[in-house]
């Protein structure tokens, strides 16, 4: 009945003034919802939005290397100088020779267990930082992670810089400050994540390849930068100039527009997307969230900040904030025993696939003594061992940038009749087989190499399997984004929100394999020189192994 309709009857409006009023919000908002959803200039803004983050991430990257390559490379330097002046007592007028042999050893241990203590709060804040990520949002702890590495360079400087009164192994302490974000680890967990919540399962595995080639490029072009500045202007500027940069990509990873939401709220832009809810989402960036506010029904306030959903009321009183912790601990429980639920019964082939991970990533630190070994078997100089290197970042680079986007793309038209999810699972598995593949002969080649004629082909191999942890990384994602919740779920959608507790997972899962790999294959190495020259490679051969382990279980998964 038309009577029925405030809208309609002057009568019906004023019998239902209260209601009216009460509801003015919704019966604003409903009208403008079908709008929304069909406007192509909110698809366009999303676009805009998502590849203005991806440059930010990317920027990023190559800050920090920059950043970190100036300070690690300087603080190296003082650190030298100051174990030189107090471990050789020559005469003041004449040169120390810092290379001594009591120099290098104790400098030696000073880095060794520097870089212990420095992965160890990434070890272990992985969980509890990939927790927070799902709940909060990636961009605060994306920016807690920068804080935390640029606190603890700080800290070191600090040390170095009153070395007159400070020890140096007072540096050790600086690691700390990666309880902060989970330091390295964090950002890489972050930077992973944010470009999986802004690419689909298409592109996912390309994104990730255009990631793993500008943290390649930023990694070679920091060494040349590095150089000039502290040949130019020396090596305490060179320290300055580094904590400045960093202190730089702090403030720009806390203003990283979130994407925790991002999904949602694209989903919620197409026809076939409509919510039943009266209210959208809000878009997800920091100026739009930072001051809304909502009140609960239970009458206390909260706040929507730029982290993600609603917080819980602000604690007020000790009790309050009791309470809130324990809430914290709960939900990061719950979610960590969904996670592990997911991988063990619901989609056990994440779980094989992390297992590659930890495989693959035990093999790739026998790059690490890929100098070491060619100088011992075939007497090369250091810097002709090192062109090694360069041929293997710039294959790398080559094909991270330009071979394997170009061979995903053919793909996808090849398997274009089949549907997008089923296409981009089996466009990224064959990749994933190939390039584990050629990891394993190149490993073999290297390994078993008897002229350097032979070892270079094994060289450029290997190097042409570098997308598989992109890949991996990427059908993992793609496996988790079918995932469903039985239970509450983080976002309303009914899907698992873990992609921040996964890349978390997979970082904590590289660093702790690479610190026992490390030791391991030197190990390898050792018991190689003293089996003879032919088992020299024997690193290589381990890794062989351990890539062809890795070959199976990924030639076992099925998309």
């Amino acid at each position: 009945m038309a009577s029925d309709d405030p809208i309609q009857t002057e009568s019906g409006a004023s019998e239902r003034l209260p209601l009216l009023r009460q509801d003015d919000r919704d019966t604003e908002d409903q009208p403008a919802k079908p709008n929304r959803i069909i406007n192509h200039d909110d698809v366009l803004s999303s676009a805009t939005r998502s590849l203005t983050t991806i440059g930010m991430c990317l920027l990023l990257i190559i800050l920090l290397d920059i950043g970190l390559s100036l300070l690690s490379t300087g603080l190296l330097q003082v650190q030298e100088d100051i174990v030189c002046q107090k471990l050789i007592h020559d005469d003041p007028e004449q040169q120390r020779d810092c290379k001594d042999k009591n120099v290098q050893t104790e400098l030696s241990i000073i880095q060794s267990w520097q870089v212990v203590f420095d992965l160890l709060p990434g070890l272990l804040m992985a969980v509890p930082i990939g927790i927070i990520a799902d709940k909060y949002g990636r961009s605060l702890v994306l920016g807690l992670s920068l804080l935390g590495i640029t606190l603890s360079y700080a800290f070191s400087s600090a040390v170095c810089a009153f070395s007159n009164i400070f020890p140096l192994r007072f540096v050790w302490f600086s690691a700390i400050f990666n309880f902060i974000g989970g330091g390295v680890t964090g950002f890489s967990a972050m930077i992973f994540c944010i470009a999986a919540d802004l690419s689909t399962e298409e592109q996912r595995s390309t994104t990730f390849f255009y990631l793993g080639a500008v943290m390649l490029g930023g990694a070679v072009i920091s060494n040349p930068i590095t150089y000039w500045v502290m040949e130019t202007f020396g090596t305490w500027l060179a320290i300055n100039m580094g904590l400045f940069l960093m202190a730089l990509t702090t403030v720009v990873g806390f203003c990283m527009p979130e994407t925790l939401k991002l999904k949602q709220n694209l989903s919620e832009l197409q026809p076939d997307g409509e919510d039943d809810s009266p209210i959208l989402r809000p878009t997800m960036t920091p100026t739009a969230t930072a001051t809304a506010t909502a009140t609960r029904h239970d009458g206390t306030s909260t706040i929507n900040n730029s982290y993600g959903d609603v917080d819980p009321a602000l604690p007020g009183t000790m009790k309050g904030f009791r309470l809130w912790v324990t809430e914290q601990i709960s939900s990061g429980s719950a979610e960590a025993r969904q996670f592990l639920h997911i991988i063990v019964k619901q989609e056990p082939r994440v779980g094989l696939l992390l297992l590659c991970l930890l495989l693959t990533t035990f093999g790739r630190n026998a790059q690490v003594m890929l100098q070491q070994y060619v100088v011992a078997k075939f007497q090369w100089s250091w810097s002709k061992a090192g062109l090694l290197i360069s041929i293997q970042a710039l294959v790398s680079l080559l094909l991270l940038v330009l071979i394997l986007p170009a061979i995903a793309q053919l793909l996808l038209r090849i398997l274009s009749s089949r549907d997008s999810h089923t296409a981009a699972q089996v466009k990224d598995l064959w990749l994933a087989r190939s390039s584990i593949l050629v990891q394993v002969l190149g490993a073999l080649i290297i390994g078993f190499a008897a002229s350097p004629g032979v070892l270079i082909p094994g060289v450029v191999l290997q190097a042409l399997g570098s997308g598989f942890n992109p890949l991996v990384r990427g059908i993992i994602t793609n496996l988790l984004e079918g995932t469903k919740n039985n239970g509450d779920d983080n976002d309303g959608s009914g899907r698992v929100e873990i992609l921040g507790l996964l890349y978390s997972v997979i970082a904590f899962i590289e660093t702790a394999g690479s610190m026992v790999a490390a030791p391991l294959l030197a190990v390898a190495f050792r018991t190689g020189l003293e089996l003879g020259r032919s088992w020299m490679g024997l690193p290589f051969m381990v890794a062989a192994g351990l890539f062809g382990c890795a070959l199976v279980i990924v030639g076992c998964v099925k998309a």
